[in-house]
């Protein structure tokens, strides 16, 4: 079955929502956000975790729900993967989608503020626990991919005092969020210190928006003086992975920071941010992820359904066409992007990456 087909047959989920504890008022704000869970579908992972962690409090009965995973054929590594999530969201959230999530699911249960502090560090460097082995999906082609990046932002950042800096920049379904997850977690397995961002939680709040372009949506101003700047020389490396939470429609300035140690790196991932005048000098690396039109124009149409107003496939590839298409086309072009970055992958298969330059 299609990653698309299995999107739009909610029904079977719904038992896996009352099955975990959903209170039935909810049900229609959680179903829709499982079905991608069950293909491996990498965008819904982190918006699965949040909905029932925010909607079954004190956290969703994995075990009475453990029949119909079985009937709908989950495997004991995906059951793993959805309890370590969980029980990770609130104690050591380490994704973009994480750190939203974990202030949005604490303010929902109404936590004290101390609970926010957490073990990877929230004003504080914390201990850590480096990953040691590639998981067990990451594919060969993946893995010798994320030595050659790694070691090259390494070797870049020799001579440069601070965190490295690790820009990730491509088309909308490119592939940028998962390239950047990876290469966080390879730091991560070589025992360093590593923190996530994504442009995506530095919007500008929709009613502010000057223009409708797609890079009018981001506030660069902020990923530089709450992201970026701070991990620069001098700079007290105290920072926000957001500025902007979309969900709850609020501002996220007033967060406690993240410290990022010395050695540490910031991989951050957005649209058109390699070339951005208030972000392009300050990247040790700069990588540009690519994919043909059609291959991102159907990842976008599985992804967004999951907050779109109209999820139907040809409202989402209309969209895609008229919206996005364009504005990313001209900005890869104007810009020269694929000519200024170090490091150019084409991710047209994610099996098989190539690293072309």
């Amino acid at each position: 079955m299609s990653l698309l087909t299995e999107r739009h047959s909610v029904t079977p989920y719904r038992d896996i929502a009352v099955a975990a504890g959903v209170p039935a008022d909810d049900l229609d704000r959680v179903i829709g956000l499982l079905p991608l869970m069950v293909t491996g579908f990498e965008a819904s992972r982190h918006d699965l975790l949040w909905a029932l962690a925010c909607l079954c409090p004190p956290g969703p009965d994995l075990a009475a729900a453990r029949p119909t995973l079985d009937r709908l054929g989950w495997t004991d590594a995906e059951r793993d993967e959805l309890a370590a999530g969980l029980d990770r969201l609130l104690d050591d959230p380490r994704y973009p989608e994480e750190w939203v999530a974990h202030d949005t699911v604490a303010a929902a249960r109404r936590l004290s503020g101390v609970r926010w502090i957490t073990p990877r560090g929230l004003r504080t460097q914390g201990d850590l626990e480096p990953l040691t082995d590639p998981p067990a999906g990451l594919l060969p082609g993946r893995v010798g991919l994320l030595t050659e990046l790694a070691d090259r932002a390494i070797a870049r950042g020799r001579d440069q005092p601070g965190p490295l800096l690790i820009a990730v920049d491509g088309g909308t379904g490119a592939g940028k969020s998962t390239l950047a997850d990876e290469i966080a977690d390879e730091f991560r397995r070589r025992g360093t210190w590593a923190v996530r961002a994504c442009v995506d939680f530095f919007k500008v709040p929709p009613e502010l928006r000057q223009a409708g372009g797609v890079g009018d949506m981001f506030d660069r101003a902020a990923v530089r003086r709450e992201l970026l700047e701070p991990l620069l020389p001098g700079g007290d490396r105290l920072v926000r992975t957001a500025s902007w939470d979309g969900w709850t429609q609020r501002d996220l300035l007033d967060r406690p920071r993240l410290a990022v140690p010395e050695d540490g790196v910031a991989v951050v991932d957005g649209v058109m941010i390699t070339t951005a005048p208030e972000l392009r000098d300050l990247w040790t690396l700069r990588i540009w992820v690519s994919a043909g039109a059609d291959t991102r124009r159907e990842r976008m149409v599985v992804r967004d359904a999951l907050w779109s107003d109209d999820p139907s496939p040809e409202a989402l590839r209309k969209r895609f066409d008229s919206r996005f298409k364009p504005d990313e086309e001209k900005y890869r072009i104007e810009s020269g992007v694929e000519s200024v970055v170090d490091a150019v992958v084409d991710n047209d298969d994610p099996a098989r990456p190539v690293l072309l330059r």
